[in-house]
Parts: C-alpha cells; sequence; structure tokens
C-alpha cells in the first residue's frame, strides 16, 4: 500500500466523485495503472520478466478485491514494426499479472492496456467511462517515440525525457490534445515531485523531475457526444489514460533556472536553435547554395491578412552554421512562391502579389514570373514565365530539370483555378522553356514536393474540394507517369497541410504542423514517425545543410508565428 502522502490523498479526494460511480472509499481514486516489474520491496526485489496490472491511485499496488473489476481488460504488447500482440493476466493470489520479454529487441516493448466500463450514473450525470494504460521501458528508451500506440488505444501520452525534463505529448485519436488535465505523483521518497495542470495548445506538458524512480502520470479528455451502450444511454464520455514511467538515476535534473541547449526530440534525432528571422514570415521559398542558405517573399503579417506591405520583397541570407541573416538582393513583393537551387544560381518560380494595401480589401493575384539570381553579381534576370500564373504550388530540381506541380490561380475577384497541369525545364540548356509533364492525378495546394531516388514525391496539401489531404502521389520522370504513395501517419489531413519535405544522406523526410517529423521507409511503403519535434510547424522550409541535418526555418503553428532557425540532427 502507499505511504501517507498528503498531496495525493487531496488530490484523490478531488478526484474520486468525478472518476468512478462505484462506491469506493472517498480517500481513492482508482485508475489502471500497468507496473513493468512489479513494485520491488526488500523482501521482493522486481522481476523483469512480470507486467504487473493495478487498480489504485497510482503504480503501486493497493487493495487487490478490486482486480475483479478488471475482468473484461484487454492488454497488448507492442513493437516497432509489429502488429500489436494480445496477452493473456494471470490471478495469483493478490497480484494480476503477465509475461512480459526482458531480453533482445522486444525488452523496448510498449504495453497498453483498455477497458469500456460502459455507462455509468453519477449524481443524475450518466456518462460512458474509457479507462486506458501504458507502460514500458525507462523513460530515456527511444521505444517511446517509434512505438506507435494510436491505433490500439485512441487516449495516449508519449512521453519525451531528455536532462532532467520530461515533455508529455497528450494525443487524442493520434492528433495533439490541447487543454487535457494532467496529473503527475512522483516516486515516494520524492520531495516535490507532484505536478499538475493542462496541456498547451499544441497538446504538450512540460515538467522538470529532481528525483528518479517512479511516476505515474494521468490525463483526462471528456468527449462531449451523447451515444448509447445497448438501452442505455449517456451524455458523453470520460476518458482516463494512465502512463507508468520509470526514471533512471543519473539521468541529470535541470534546475529551474536551466534550459537545456539541446532538445532529443526522438532517437538520434536532436534540435537546437542556430538563429532567427529578423521578422516573422510564412508561405515563403527557401533553398541552400554552397555554404549559405537563402530565403525569399512570404507575409510578415498575421494569418489571413493579405497587404502589399505585408509581403517580404527581400531575398536573405545566412550561413549554414547558422548565426544573423542579411539581405543580399531585393525583387517584387510576393509570398506563395518557391526559389530552388541549381548549379551555382538560385531560381524563383511565382506566387502571388497582393494589390491592396494592408486594412483594405483582399485583391490577391497569381503571378507567372521565373527568374534567376547569381549571387556572384547579385543580380536577378529573367526567364520565360510560366504557362500560366501560379501560387500556392512547390517546385523541386531532379538533375538538370526544374518541375512545378499543384497550387491555383488567383486574379483579385475571378474564381480561383485549380492547376492539375505540371511543368519542366531543362536548366542546362542555354534557350530554355517549359514543356508539359503528364497530367497530376490530383487538385492540390500547399503541398510539399521533394526529390528522392530519381522521383518526386508531392505530399499532402488540401484538394480542390476543400478537404485537407494525407496522400503522396510520386512521379516517375522515366516512364513520365504519375503512382500512388504512401499516405501519412496522421489520423487528420491538418497532417499534410503547409508541411515541408526534403531528402539527405538517402532518406526522405516531412515535417509536419503536429510536430512529427515522417520518414519514408527504405522500401517506399510507408511513412513513419521517427521523432516529435520541439515545435510542429506548417508553411515553412525545412532544408538540408549536411547529410545528417536539416534546417528548420519560419513557419507558424497553433501558438503563433515562429521566428527561430531550428537545426535537426537526424542521425
Amino acid at each position: 500500500m502507499n505511504a501517507f502522502h498528503p498531496f495525493r490523498n487531496l488530490v484523490a479526494v478531488a478526484a474520486a466523485a468525478a472518476v468512478v460511480g462505484w462506491t469506493v472509499p472517498p480517500v481513492s481514486a482508482h485508475f489502471i495503472w500497468l507496473a513493468p516489474g512489479g513494485t520491488p520491496t526488500e523482501a521482493s526485489p522486481a522481476n523483469p520478466e512480470t507486467l504487473e496490472v493495478y487498480f489504485g491511485e497510482s503504480a503501486t499496488p493497493d487493495d487487490p478485491a478490486l482486480l475483479e473489476r478488471l475482468k473484461e481488460m484487454k492488454l497488448w504488447r507492442l513493437a516497432d514494426d509489429a502488429d500489436p500482440q494480445r496477452l493473456s493476466t494471470v490471478r495469483s493470489g493478490d497480484t494480476l499479472a503477465a509475461g512480459m520479454v526482458s531480453e533482445g529487441p522486444a525488452a523496448s516493448s510498449i504495453y497498453v492496456a483498455a477497458q469500456d466500463f460502459g455507462v455509468r450514473d453519477k449524481g443524475g450525470d450518466r456518462f460512458r467511462l474509457k479507462y486506458y494504460a501504458k507502460a514500458g521501458p525507462t523513460a530515456t528508451d527511444p521505444a517511446w517515440q517509434t512505438v506507435d500506440a494510436s491505433g490500439v488505444i485512441p487516449f495516449d501520452i508519449v512521453p519525451r525525457w531528455s536532462a532532467g525534463r520530461g515533455t508529455l505529448s497528450v494525443r487524442f485519436g493520434g492528433l495533439p490534445l490541447a487543454g487535457a488535465e494532467v496529473r503527475i505523483l512522483g516516486p515516494d521518497d520524492s520531495d516535490g515531485d507532484d505536478f499538475s495542470g493542462q496541456t498547451g495548445a499544441d497538446g504538450s506538458y512540460v515538467f522538470k523531475a529532481a528525483e528518479p524512480g517512479r511516476y505515474s502520470i494521468r490525463a483526462r479528455h471528456i468527449e462531449a457526444t451523447p451515444g448509447r451502450v445497448g438501452d442505455q444511454e449517456y451524455d458523453d464520455t470520460r476518458h482516463y489514460v494512465t502512463l507508468t514511467l520509470d526514471v533512471p538515476a543519473g539521468d541529470g535534473a535541470v534546475k529551474d533556472d536551466a534550459t537545456p541547449e539541446t532538445d532529443l526530440a526522438g532517437p538520434g534525432v536532436a534540435s537546437e536553435t542556430i538563429g532567427k528571422l529578423p521578422f516573422t514570415l510564412t508561405s515563403f521559398g527557401g533553398a541552400v547554395l554552397g555554404e549559405d542558405v537563402y530565403i525569399y517573399g512570404g507575409t510578415m503579417g498575421p494569418s489571413h491578412e493579405y497587404g502589399l506591405e505585408l509581403q517580404n520583397d527581400s531575398l536573405l541570407r545566412m550561413k549554414r552554421a547558422g548565426g544573423e541573416w542579411e539581405t543580399v538582393a531585393r525583387g517584387p513583393h510576393l509570398q506563395g512562391l518557391a526559389l530552388v537551387a541549381h548549379g551555382e544560381k538560385l531560381y524563383r518560380i511565382g506566387g502571388f502579389e497582393a494589390r491592396n494595401r494592408a486594412g483594405e480589401e483582399h485583391d490577391l493575384w497569381s503571378v507567372d514570373s521565373v527568374a534567376c539570381f547569381d549571387p556572384a553579381t547579385g543580380l536577378w534576370s529573367d526567364l520565360p514565365p510560366l504557362p500560366e500564373p501560379r501560387s500556392s504550388f512547390d517546385a523541386v530540381v531532379m538533375g538538370d530539370q526544374l518541375y512545378v506541380v499543384g497550387g491555383w490561380g488567383m486574379a483579385g475577384q475571378a474564381r480561383r483555378v485549380w492547376h492539375e497541369t505540371a511543368w519542366r525545364m531543362d536548366l542546362s540548356k542555354e534557350t530554355k522553356e517549359w514543356a508539359a509533364i503528364a497530367t497530376a492525378p490530383f487538385e492540390r495546394r500547399a503541398l510539399a514536393l521533394a526529390a528522392h531516388d530519381g522521383k518526386f514525391y508531392a505530399i499532402g496539401g488540401i484538394s480542390s474540394g476543400d478537404e485537407t489531404s494525407l496522400e503522396t502521389d510520386i512521379y516517375d520522370p522515366v516512364a513520365d507517369a504519375w503512382i500512388s504513395g504512401p499516405e501519412l501517419v496522421g489520423e487528420s489531413g491538418m497532417t499534410g497541410f503547409g508541411a515541408s519535405a526534403f531528402a539527405t544522406g538517402g532518406d526522405l523526410y516531412i515535417t509536419t504542423v503536429t510536430g512529427s517529423l515522417q520518414k519514408l521507409s527504405s522500401d517506399g511503403t510507408k511513412w513513419k514517425v521517427v521523432a516529435d519535434l520541439p515545435s510542429g510547424r506548417f508553411f515553412h522550409r525545412m532544408l538540408p545543410i549536411s547529410e545528417s541535418e536539416l534546417l528548420m526555418i519560419g513557419g507558424s503553428n497553433r501558438k503563433g508565428r515562429i521566428t527561430e532557425v531550428e537545426r535537426l540532427r537526424v542521425r
């Protein structure tokens, strides 16, 4: 049984009435907990081959009679790139337990449980009650990021641990959940390692732990949708998920006044800030040329506000290693354009201009202009224009070929024209011209284009039917044909909206507004989340600066605009 802890008992009294409809002692709240190795004592050490199940206030044994309420509980073992494995529990005396793999790759498995307790009536409130539980290896193990539990339990907590700081990503239906209630109970002998609060707009909750040991974490979400189970109606569904997290000793606690310079985002992935934009910027073009990173155009204004003076007309440059941005040239005020590099030059394609001033009625026009910038001279030179005005598209270079796909055409108050046409230009030829390629099998804008393994990938965006998309379409230049590729990982098409993709080190990556860094599998059949980044972004640019590093520049998320330039080390 737990030792008396004033804070914990205060929490339990407040939560008990709201959590369960059974008759239980007023000083305890009860949840399902999974405990790898059980609870070690002087008389009984941890058993690495056993996963114990508790029903109580924290991930420690409680009244064994309460275990009878878990007869309908389902339990799974999850491992990376493997189907979920159902496990059976065995009741022996005062314990309920299942076998657990303790050696080899499967030792980094994640264990999850679920039980639907049906409709409850408490004080006139009729609600459906669903419990979920999660446990696994120590907090620093990469399995927490690589093993996806969303296909088994809809309500989930994904922890990420670095230098004494825990970041909990609370997700419902695979998406970040803002405003979820979070409660954390530290080890019994810790001093002050108890926390409570709510997740932020990005679905995360951060806490700093002073002591190693077992942390009992839970979150709550009320789904305000009425329904029926059999002949019983209910007004809402109350979801509770628990997480048992073992923090190893020697992890390096972070003092309250300290912030780690490098934030581990996932296995082999690290993020650090190496610069800052001089102003907020979204919907711009970006490219890497030589030892420099360039960006052009974009909007400096708030979301959905357009005006000539809000559109950036500067070509900015920063060293790959980071530092300050400098203006190297100017051009037209544009956003929703593309910028690519080839040889020793940059190429600016399309976009749209606001012909109104800020605060006036919007008068937005897509353009067909194409220009080349030579850093040696600092001058722009015009190239043959696009066959039609185009913005909110993307462009990519493969070999000597420049490709343009997606987007639409705007002409003031006229109806938007969605583009199925796709074009290429041979940049090696002295006389340059546009030539049609196979018509795209989609009408999407705000998509990402990336070259990989001799083909290019058109990923995500929003369709002419106003639906955000997780789709991937692949163009083969040899066959001049399109084929369907795998969908991005995500419960909502917003994952693919305004995303940015690029290949480096032989792998194709994409970053999304949900914060997921996804990588295409080596056989090209699926996308896989390899890290949860400190900040999700959309309408940003992700650019490679080495075989193992990517830069995240500009964009915005649910919290607002982002000026920090982050470097991701992906291996």
